[in-house]
């Protein structure tokens, strides 16, 4: 290896400020006086740790964004939480309120509801294959997208002591349409075809109809031949469209076959109470 002579330097000292060197730095050799002073310093604990996780957020933190996700609730007032606390005692077993309060089994509750689903979105997630084209969607526009409404009936499941299913649950899903026959012939369809339209005002004398002809059929049909005479409750929220708890013509028809089924109105402003709004509906239409 070839030497290089390094060239002398004359530093003038007080032209060099004074550093204030961290003791740790690599700059200043550690001295060791004694080795077991290695060993207390090695098991000694600092606590200044701790009381730094100890101390309140600083200013500084609390000025920190963070993500936050944030429901509308609905708005209540004295009454309408009167009327909420009183439903939510009738769904306690009487015979366990003043020492273990449990909930009734509520297996002979249905639920129902209605909801507004669009034919299609505006834009929507797919998986494809390498060679597989991008399906094709259209519409007229995009801003009036063909929507159906549909009403479903739903109950908590039975089972028997050996978990076989005696009840499934589900009474169905009935869409608000109607069945036409084309008036004139166009691009589309020639005159006379079936055509299958969406109802686009719901109201009592439509609901009627689809509690008596659809939904009863299908409770009285799935419901437990051993069971038909306890007591069946139907809940719906209070929207003007349904009909009173004590409709006359949906009476005489609950009636029938030897059932007892009767409606049940939920508290007011509380979507929470139904399990379609609480999250059915958000699950399938995701």
């Amino acid at each position: 290896m070839m030497e290089v002579d390094s060239p002398d330097l004359n530093v003038d000292a007080a032209l060099v400020p004074d550093l204030n060197l961290n003791p740790n730095s690599p700059l200043i050799d550690p001295v060791i006086e004694d080795d077991t002073n290695i060993e207390e310093d090695e098991n000694d604990i600092d606590d200044s740790a701790f009381e730094e996780l100890l101390q309140p957020p600083s200013q500084e933190k609390k000025n920190q964004n963070f993500e936050h996700s944030n429901a509308i609730k609905p708005f209540l007032k004295d009454e309408n939480k009167r009327s909420r606390l009183q439903f939510c005692i009738s769904m306690l077993d009487g015979g366990n309120i003043p020492h273990d309060p449990i909930s009734i089994g509520m297996y002979n509750i249905f639920h129902i509801d209605e909801k507004w689903f669009y034919m299609m979105k505006k834009s929507e997630n797919y998986y494809l294959l390498t060679d597989e084209e991008d399906p094709m969607r259209a519409c007229k526009s995009k801003n009036f997208i063909g929507k159906v409404m549909f009403l479903v009936a739903i109950a908590r499941p039975r089972l028997d002591a050996q978990g076989n299913e005696l009840f499934y649950g589900k009474i169905g899903v009935f869409p608000f349409v109607t069945h036409e026959l084309a008036e004139r012939t166009s691009f589309n369809k020639a005159a006379g075809t079936l055509e299958t339209k969406p109802i686009t005002s719901v109201r009592k004398d439509v609901i009627r109809p689809y509690l008596i002809e659809k939904v009863l059929p299908a409770i009285k049909a799935k419901w437990p031949r051993e069971d038909s005479s306890h007591p069946i409750f139907i809940q719906q929220d209070n929207a003007r469209t349904h009909i009173d708890k004590n409709d006359d013509e949906f009476c005489r028809a609950a009636a029938q076959d030897g059932f007892d089924i009767r409606l049940l109105c939920q508290p007011p402003n509380s979507p929470d109470l139904n399990v379609l709004d609480l999250g059915f509906f958000s699950a399938i239409q995701s």
